[in-house]
């Protein structure tokens, strides 16, 4: 299978799960669907059998390892994110929402030399199983910023596994991109 054909399957099978959870955001089967994803957070795919048919189930069996790596980690960190909001649709690219958090433009009590510390660690990460354990600190903290696009996420994680720096460096544009909101005043940036 070429690679933006998987890219396409990876999109669908994250897509798929993520408009059912925002589309029925406060049904029990949603709440239990989540619940279930966010045990197979932090582990790595094929060890949380349970969570086969959500992570799994939507690809085709000619998918590779980086395409069920990308599923699993981006459908359990969404579950992660999702707990205890109501269905708040993902729409923001993960550095941007980062930056939300580190600049205090939520009402999260965070501080921002921590958050872009730990940003900056993902940036560096030398496996897909370390870059998975450090977004996850980083979600957790993201809960109150606006939604993570989870499935634009979940491609960046597919092309992270074949291009490292490119994705750093597009996380990093995004993380550290001046917005028209923001104003350079000599040397400060407010």
């Amino acid at each position: 299978m070429d690679t933006e054909s998987t890219r396409q399957e990876v999109k669908r099978a994250v897509a798929g799960v993520t408009t059912k959870a925002f589309n029925a955001p406060d049904a029990s089967s949603t709440k239990a669907l989540l619940a279930k994803l966010r045990r197979g957070a932090g582990k790595p795919p094929g060890e949380v059998p349970e969570i086969f048919e959500l992570t799994l189930g939507n690809l085709s069996e000619s998918a590779n390892p980086q395409a069920e790596n990308a599923v699993h980690i981006a459908l359990t960190l969404f579950a992660v994110q999702q707990q205890g909001k109501r269905g708040n649709n993902g729409s923001v690219k993960f550095g941007r929402a980062v930056r939300q958090i580190a600049t205090g433009e939520t009402n999260a009590e965070v501080a921002s030399d921590g958050v872009t510390k730990r940003f900056n660690t993902v940036l560096t990460a030398g496996s897909i199983t370390e870059l998975s354990v450090h977004v996850r600190g980083l979600v957790k903290q993201c809960k109150e910023a606006a939604g993570i696009d989870f499935v634009e996420f979940a491609l960046d994680l597919y092309d992270w596994q074949f291009d490292k720096e490119s994705i750093a460096q597009k996380w990093g544009r995004e993380f550290w991109q001046l917005t028209k909101s923001t104003k350079i005043e000599g040397d400060n940036i407010q």
